[in-house]
């Protein structure tokens, strides 16, 4: 237990529960996974135009437009999370 009340950040906050505990830790694996994930994935750089994107996906029908949501979802997440770490 800590013994010296100023060195806690904010003392009024509510601690997790153990469940939720367990819950940020899961959040964390799958962000680690899919980071190793793309970094082991070979890339190219592919300058297109913002517009010409968005006019494709404009014309996408909703099938293949929901995998691209979830493929965006899932990028900023990885985004999301660093972002979230230094907040804290």
């Amino acid at each position: 237990m800590v013994t010296n009340m100023q060195r806690i950040h904010e003392p009024e906050a509510e601690l997790s529960t153990l469940e939720e505990a367990f819950e940020d830790a899961e959040v964390v694996r799958e962000y680690l996974e899919r980071k190793r994930k793309f970094q082991s994935e070979q890339s190219i750089a592919l300058r297109v135009p913002l517009q010409a994107v968005i006019e494709a996906i404009d014309q996408m029908e909703e099938p293949v437009l929901q995998q691209v949501a979830q493929h965006v979802e899932r990028r900023l997440a990885l985004i999301a999370l660093p972002l979230l770490a230094e907040a804290q």
